[in-house]
C-alpha cells in the first residue's frame, strides 16, 4: 500500500493544474505506459498557428521550459534523494516519536546509589 502526505497530494494536484496537457497525454492511451521517451510536440501539441507562440517560440518548447522551471522551483526539488524501496516517516511523525521517547525516558529514569564491597582474593 502506498501512503502519501497531504503536502505530496497538494503538490501533485498543483502539477496537474499547471500542466494539464502532460497528464492528458499520459492518460490518453495505454500505449504511452511502456515509453520513457516522448517528443515535446506530441505531448504539448501543435496548435493552429503551427505550434508557435506570440513570441515566435515553439509552443511545445516553451511549455517544456515552463515545466522544467516549475519542477526546479517546487520545495521538494531540494529534498534529499532516497533509494528506491527506502521506508521513511514524515518529519512530523519523527518529531512526535522523539517527543514521546524523550518523555518516556525522563519519566522512567531513576538514580540509584549503590555501595559495593570489594573482595580481595
Amino acid at each position: 500500500m502506498w501512503l502519501y502526505s497531504e503536502r505530496t497530494i497538494a503538490l501533485v494536484d498543483e502539477y496537474i493544474r499547471q500542466f494539464p496537457e502532460l497528464f492528458h497525454y499520459l492518460a490518453r492511451s495505454n500505449s504511452h505506459a511502456s515509453k520513457d521517451v516522448f517528443h515535446v510536440d506530441d505531448v504539448f501539441g501543435i496548435d493552429e498557428f503551427g505550434g508557435v507562440d506570440e513570441a515566435g517560440e515553439k509552443k511545445g518548447h516553451t511549455a517544456l521550459t515552463n515545466l522544467s522551471k516549475w519542477l526546479k522551483d517546487v520545495p521538494s526539488a531540494s529534498a534529499q534523494r532516497q533509494a528506491c524501496g527506502t521506508e521513511v516517516l514524515d518529519e512530523e511523525v519523527m518529531h512526535a516519536l522523539e517527543k514521546c521517547i524523550d518523555g518516556f525516558s525522563k519519566s522512567r529514569r531513576k538514580d540509584i546509589t549503590m555501595q559495593v564491597k570489594v573482595l580481595h582474593t
